[in-house]
């Protein structure tokens, strides 16, 4: 069962990149455009805060369902994005005939499941060690 500074830390944290990517799309700033690396930490950022919140939800996460639950988080998020960026809703850069659409989204998945890599090692080490 998570802890009330657990809750705390990944509400927080769940803020800030929210925040950051809401800033990010806003056309007045138009971050993503200015600096190219900020999807990469946001996606990054992203994974390990999912990979840490199926952690603390769940009692004995292993680290391969940490790395599977963020993959399939990261996929569906990736959906969305195909679907928000399609001409009907207004950006029209999403295109499967695009290859650097594809890559994007090949490194943006690629970065969901590092961070979870990383968390899922954390955890288990951590768990070997302290249970």
């Amino acid at each position: 069962m998570a802890t009330a500074l657990q809750v705390a830390l990944l509400g927080i944290t769940l803020a800030a990149i929210l925040g950051t990517h809401a800033l990010g799309i806003t056309p007045e700033r138009n971050w993503y455009n200015q600096f190219w690396w900020l999807d990469w930490i946001l996606h990054f950022a992203g994974g390990a805060w999912v990979a840490l919140m199926f952690t603390v939800s769940t009692r004995r996460a292993r680290p391969i369902s940490i790395i599977s639950f963020v993959f399939a988080a990261g996929f569906l998020w990736e959906v969305l994005e195909y679907y928000y960026n399609i001409p009907f809703f207004g950006v029209g850069e999403a295109s499967f005939s695009d290859s650097l659409w594809i890559l994007d989204t090949l490194i943006d998945l690629g970065l969901d499941v590092g961070a979870a890599v990383l968390v899922a090692v954390f955890v288990d080490r951590y768990t070997r060690d302290n249970v």
